[in-house]
């Protein structure tokens, strides 16, 4: 039976980076497509901040790209 597709999402700056790293390598030894979001200037929990009045323009970023990921993909 097949595995549904997978998104990560994966900062540079997340002190849990390595595990989600190994996380998407063990998926994808399994045999699930892996569709692994690497951002080099996000840190844990910067996808949650895309309000104007503190939003990170990186963070609307990461949710257009999940946006344009699920279009695909559902």
């Amino acid at each position: 039976t097949a595995m549904p597709k997978t998104y990560l999402t994966v900062f540079e700056w997340d002190t849990l980076k390595d595990e989600g790293l190994l996380y998407a390598e063990r998926l994808k030894d399994a045999g699930v497509d892996v569709h692994v979001a690497y951002y080099t200037e996000a840190f844990h929990g910067m996808a949650l901040l895309t309000q104007a009045v503190f939003g990170f323009q990186e963070a609307r970023e990461i949710r257009e790209d999940l946006i344009n990921y699920l279009s695909k993909n559902l």
